[in-house]
This record gives structure tokens, sequence and C-alpha cells, in this order.
């Protein structure tokens, strides 16, 4: 279930606050202005919507601001756009940019592409967080293997399970004890 936030231009009616309440995933629904942008609350479970008349370089900065310091999914509704503002729109962390009206009938089919594409983005944000730690570990252990083969005289094999025996011995992971070697290394 989710937290809507709707967020009107205080120059549009705000007609799609009742397709809103009634969508089945609502839990909860606040309508507030584009004035309270700030003050709408980060929660795990929420939907941003922002419903605009004109797409603008003083909403853009607040969006990117509010979006930085949590992770909500936005959908942004703009009645007047350009390419460029949707492309600026999704750079500052928009999920879904719509230009012109919503018809309510797709209103549910919107909510839920972009609570998807949303869900779908965050795993592979973490994937690609994942895969970097990999890699950076890898190559930490080719330099502390390096490290050990220098100054004891090891072959590339031994190095990597005397590596390997002692991160064991530690509890650690191998790429954090590599990590240590290349540190004090340094002070060497």
């Amino acid at each position: 279930m989710t937290h809507i936030f709707y967020l009107v231009d205080p120059q549009l009616p705000g007609l799609l606050a009742g397709g809103l309440k009634a969508w089945p995933g609502c839990r909860q629904f606040t309508q507030a202005t584009l004035d309270e942008l700030t003050g709408c609350p980060g929660a795990s479970e929420a939907l941003l919507i922002v419903e605009t008349k004109q797409w603008c370089p003083t909403l853009m900065s607040h969006l990117q601001t509010r979006l930085a310091q949590s992770d909500l999914p936005c959908i942004v509704i703009c009645r007047h756009a350009s390419e460029e503002d949707s492309r600026s729109a999704i750079a500052c962390g928009v999920t879904t940019f719509i230009t012109g009206k919503l018809e309510g009938g797709r209103l549910a089919v919107v909510l839920s592409t972009a609570l998807a594409r949303h869900q779908r983005d965050r795993q592979l944000l973490k994937a690609l967080a994942s895969t970097r730690r990999q890699l950076a570990d890898r190559q930490d252990i080719e330099k502390a293997k390096g490290v050990l083969m220098q100054a004891q005289g090891l072959s590339e094999d031994d190095a990597y399970q005397k590596l390997r025996r002692e991160a064991m011995k530690r509890q650690e992971r191998i790429g954090d004890l590599a990590r240590q070697i290349l540190a004090m290394q340094s002070l060497l």
C-alpha cells in the first residue's frame, strides 16, 4: 500500500485527487501545493505526484533536492513541456514525466508502471553498487598479492592462498584485508 503525496500547481484544479484516492494501492492521501514540496516527508511506501502547468528551473531544483533526500518514486504531470523539459526532469530523478492532461482511465496504469519502474531502478542501482564493490575488491586483491609476492617471495597462487587463509582466520572479507595490506604498505 502506498502513501500518495499529490502536489498541485495552485493554477490547476487538481482533478486527479479523486482518482488517486480511489486507486486500490492508495493507503493514505495527502494533497498540497507545490510550495509545500519541501515539507513532503520521505517514506518507504510513498509516491510523489506533481501536477504543474509548466516545468521550470525552480520546480526542478526543489524536486532534485527532495528526491536526493529520499528514495521516492516521482511522477510529474506537466501541462506544457518540451522534450528538453522531459530530459531534465528524468535527470533530476523523476520516475515518470507526462506531458498534457492525464485522463482518469490511464491513472492506474501510470501509477503501477511508475512504482514498478522505480523498484526496478532501485534493484539495478543495488546490483551496480555490488558490481563496483566486487571490481574494487578484485583490483585491491591483485595489488595486495603483488605486495605479498614482492615482500615474501611468494608465487601469485601462494600469495592469494595466504590472503584467503588470513581473511578466513580473521573472519573478514578478502577485499577488506587486501585494503589493510595496501594501507600498511604505504606506511613502510
